[in-house]
């Protein structure tokens, strides 16, 4: 069937209200005016206190270890309130989530849960080496391709990170490659970074493409480019911008860099890429606007993981660890949706979402229909981000690395790295880093820097959650390059004799 056609069968079935309801029943959303579309941008190790709404979440957010020597602390934090004023307000008029956790406090795991509304550990995928080596594999179904099958143009923006990208492959295509994976269109990159300027690693779907001017913005133009061609269609984009994610050191433009004076040029620099994220937010939402269609958007917001922990600026806020730590602070991430005709503006929730989460949410708000025999981990939060309930999961789970290599001074360490394992319900977390160590828990909701271990004064609850964490882990496939130094510790056991690390 013609993509035109199915846009006009999706439309339809937009439009009619569901079985048993009268069309004008208050309690469903407004009939959709314009063909749907959907947009995901997602940031790049973007921490939970670099973003204003966010930073005043809890008291002394702006931890000492986040504040550039030198750098009033109060000054940085006013300067990070003004960073990002078109996404506080997305949060203003949508729907802002204060328990949302990446599925992964790496890159490429991450990504692989967007795309597949599953843990990628499922499939071998633990850290960034196993993702850039298998990515998103044939026994997976991507979820755009569900969009894709309905008819609606798809788009990646941005970084893909789900492919090699060794030396011998860089003139090469990524493969598997974003188009193959259930997008119409690919502009942007492999790797798990590219310079800000003049980048010899971009593509325009399988041909290499030139740089022009700062790299985000060139990802907005590219990204509005896209939604001008599918004018009239629906329409899914994913626009995953490279900022705030290093080289930190390469200047933003004055534009971006003008209104900070924190006393600290790096930090400036560094809120200086946030704001061009925030002014690309902003063209995406004029260009909506002019169209017709912003009533119509599902509008999504988050990051991949943690903050940096050489990031200059609030980064985690008062969340312990950073990027690559199976901690709060490595995975804690802003989440909001916004929707003018079917969510509700200025609520807050405190669901446990994940980054799982947010293409099966999209799909749903969609009226797009998860096909029988598809088990996915992730949850529509449509109910929770309408006000419904907050009890959208009891329990989320990671296996993986437990890395100071993105610590400040950087440190080498991912292949020593120890096998690290964390399962969160109820408010408490109960976390095992390193084969010599038992598990910790922390009563996260009262101590969310996580300063105080109570496993000991809580002991039913420690063997509860480490039951389940035992049940979800034996469900895993093997690290596809990965070879963890401590394996019986990701697997929830004490370390034994055929345990080198032990």
């Amino acid at each position: 069937m013609p993509r035109r056609l199915h846009a006009l069968v999706a439309l339809a079935a937009a439009l009619a209200p569901p079985a048993g309801c009268a069309a004008g029943d208050p309690a469903l959303p407004a009939p959709k005016t314009a063909p749907f579309a959907v947009v995901v941008v997602v940031t790049d190790d973007q921490g939970y206190g670099d973003l204003g709404s966010y930073l005043d979440d809890y008291p002394g957010a702006v931890r000492p270890e986040g504040v550039p020597s030198g750098v009033d602390p109060g000054r940085l934090a006013e300067a990070v309130r003004a960073a990002m004023p078109t996404v506080d307000r997305l949060a203003a008029e949508g729907v802002r989530l204060t328990n949302a956790l990446a599925a992964s406090a790496e890159c490429s795991p991450s990504r692989a849960a967007f795309l597949t509304g599953r843990y990628p550990q499922r499939w071998g995928v633990y850290t960034n080496d196993d993702g850039a080596e298998v990515g998103v594999p044939a026994s997976e179904t991507p979820l755009p391709e569900l969009f894709q099958r309905a008819g609606y143009a798809t788009a990646l923006v941005g970084k893909w990170h789900l492919s090699p990208f060794k030396a011998r492959r860089q003139l090469r295509p990524p493969d598997p490659h974003p188009l193959d994976k259930g997008f119409d269109f690919f502009f942007g990159f492999n790797h798990s970074g590219s310079p800000y300027r003049d980048s010899g690693r971009l593509w325009r779907d399988r041909e290499r493409a030139e740089a022009r001017g700062f790299l985000t913005d060139q990802l907005t133009d590219e990204a509005i480019g896209f939604l001008a061609r599918s004018a009239g269609e629906p329409l899914f984009l994913y626009l995953a911008y490279n900022a705030p994610h290093g080289p930190l050191g390469q200047p933003a433009p004055e534009a971006y860099r003008r209104p900070f004076a924190t006393g600290d040029p790096g930090a400036d620099n560094y809120l200086a890429y946030l704001r061009s994220v925030d002014a690309g937010v902003e063209r995406l939402l004029e260009h909506l606007r002019a169209a017709g269609r912003e009533r119509d958007t599902l509008f999504l917001f988050t990051s991949d993981n943690g903050g940096r922990g050489d990031a200059p600026a609030t980064a985690n806020g008062p969340f312990r660890g950073f990027k690559g730590q199976i901690r709060q602070g490595g995975l804690r991430v802003p989440l909001i949706a916004r929707w003018p005709g079917g969510l509700p503006s200025g609520r807050v929730s405190a669901a446990l979402a994940s980054g799982m989460d947010l293409l099966p949410t999209a799909l749903a708000a969609a009226g797009i229909e998860i096909p029988a025999g598809l088990e996915l981990d992730g949850r529509d939060l449509l109910p929770a981000l309408r006000g419904e309930t907050d009890e959208v999961r009891e329990r989320l789970f990671w296996a993986g690395r437990d890395s100071a290599a993105w610590a400040s001074p950087r440190i080498d360490d991912r292949e020593r790295a120890p096998a690290a394992w964390a399962v969160l319900g109820g408010g408490w977390m109960l976390r095992c880093c390193g084969p010599d160590r038992s598990p910790e828990l922390f009563d996260v909701r009262r101590d969310p820097g996580e300063s105080r271990d109570v496993a000991r004064e809580h002991p039913e609850r420690v063997e509860r959650l480490l039951a389940a964490y035992r049940e979800w882990v034996r469900g895993l496939a093997p690290a596809a390059v990965w070879r963890p130094p401590n394996p019986r510790t990701l697997r929830g056991e004490p370390p034994g004799a055929d345990d080198p690390s032990g």
